[in-house]
């Protein structure tokens, strides 16, 4: 199982270590190297971050259907079916569309203006707990799935 290595001695001393550690691990690990717990962590990470850098428009866009899927399997896990609803409504919505016109940064940004995600967007905004939070609280419950302390 992979994990990241924190000494013991630096992890009261230096904030916010053991979050940066997590994110390296998912961030830089391939799906198929982590274990089901540290998928979960992947998932909702990817998803926070690309909604929260170009909406569910860009996250479909960079992460595609399957990895779609898999967090949707990750907030089953972490019970959260308020964003559950939200991705099952965004993938109705990419399936009726065609990103095949998208071919550079013009039809890009043109497509995204017609604004086919705004309400899914603004939903992620008002959730409650965050992904962030989701997250806290799976490297709280799970830390020694994703860090060794040595």
């Amino acid at each position: 199982m992979i994990k990241r290595k924190i000494s013991k001695e630096l992890i009261g001393k230096e904030r916010g270590l053991v979050w940066n550690a997590y994110v390296d691990l998912v961030c830089m690990e391939e799906y198929e190297d982590l274990t089901e717990i540290q998928q979960v962590g992947k998932a909702l990470f990817w998803y926070e971050n690309e909604v929260m850098n170009g909406g569910h428009m860009q996250f479909l866009l960079n992460r595609g259907i399957e990895e779609l899927e898999l967090t949707i399997k990750a907030l089953k896990f972490v019970y959260h079916n308020e964003f559950i609803k939200l991705l099952e409504d965004a993938k109705l919505i990419y399936s009726e569309l065609d990103f095949s016109q998208i071919v550079d940064k013009e039809s890009y940004i043109e497509m995204a203006l017609e604004d086919h995600f705004d309400q899914c967007d603004e939903k992620f905004y008002q959730i409650n707990p965050s992904l962030y939070a989701l997250q806290l609280g799976l490297l709280l419950d799970y830390q020694q799935e994703f860090i060794e302390l040595i």
